[in-house]
Parts: C-alpha cells; structure tokens; sequence
C-alpha cells in the first residue's frame, strides 16, 4: 500500500505539473515523450509524479528540472536544498574548484540533457577521472563516444 502524500509533496507535484502543462504547449512534449527522456518504460510514472500519486525524489526531480529547462527549486524546494547542501559539500571537499578543470567543465556541461540513467554514468566516470582511475584506453573510449555525440549534433543542425 502507497503511503499518502504529505501536503508539501502535493504541492510540489502540482507545482511540477504546472511547469509541464506551460512547456507542454510551448514544445509539444507529450507524457510519452517525457518517459522516454527520463528512461521510463512507459508514461505512467510521468502521470504519477505529474498527478501527486508519487511523491518527488532527487532523480525524478533533476530529471523533470532538466527535461522542462527550470531549475528544482522552481517546483520542489524540498529537494533543491538537498542538492544545494550536497554541491557546497562536494566543492569543499575537492582540492581545486569544481569547474577549474577543463574536462570536468565538459563533463558538467553533458549533464544538461542528461537522462538519469545517462547521469548516473556520468558521475561513476567523473569520480574516477578525479581520483586518476581512467586509464589510457578509457580516454580513447570515452573520446570516441564525445566525437561521436558532436557528429550526431552536427546532422541534427
């Protein structure tokens, strides 16, 4: 059995589903298209999350933040806070600023679009190149799919 929603979860759901009812008429996006880019099977967690059936959580709300272009304090403070917290964490505890580095800056900048599942990723190959983990052969690799996004970017222009 599903818990209940607390009255702030609600909220932060309809205050979600308001963002994407805008977007939703400005860009055509549809449930089905919002599933596919969060990596959901089907639409249904879409209208969960939309309709206050499902309350938010950290992955859901970055990948709604990123898909509407808002940030999560636009429709969930709750979990905007959490993030807020984790970063000043994660910048204090890095020698250098998050950002210095020219290839972390790309890799941050891959985040904007990026599904959860691609996130997820994303973050297992950032804390291996800040430890020094990533061996030669992992950078051709990793080149190899980078020049490879940059060709699908060109055709789409």
């Amino acid at each position: 059995m599903k818990r209940e929603l607390t009255k702030s979860e609600k909220e932060e759901c309809a205050a979600l589903k308001s963002i994407f009812l805008l977007r939703k008429r400005d860009a055509g996006l549809t449930q089905e298209s919002a599933a596919d880019f969060l990596g959901y099977k089907t639409q249904g967690a879409v209208s969960q999350y939309l309709n206050g059936k499902v309350a938010l959580n950290l992955q859901a709300a970055i990948g709604f933040s990123r898909l509407l272009d808002c940030k999560v304090r636009d429709f969930c403070p709750r979990l905007s806070s959490i993030i807020e917290h984790e970063t000043a964490i994660s910048a204090e505890a890095s020698d250098e600023p998050i950002l210095s580095n020219p290839n972390l800056l790309a890799l941050s900048q891959l985040r904007g679009r990026a599904t959860p599942r691609s996130i997820a990723a994303l973050d297992k190959i950032e804390q291996a190149a800040k430890q020094g983990r990533l061996k030669e052969a992992d950078l051709i690799l990793l080149e190899g799919i980078a020049a490879r996004f940059e060709e699908l970017n060109t055709q789409k222009s």
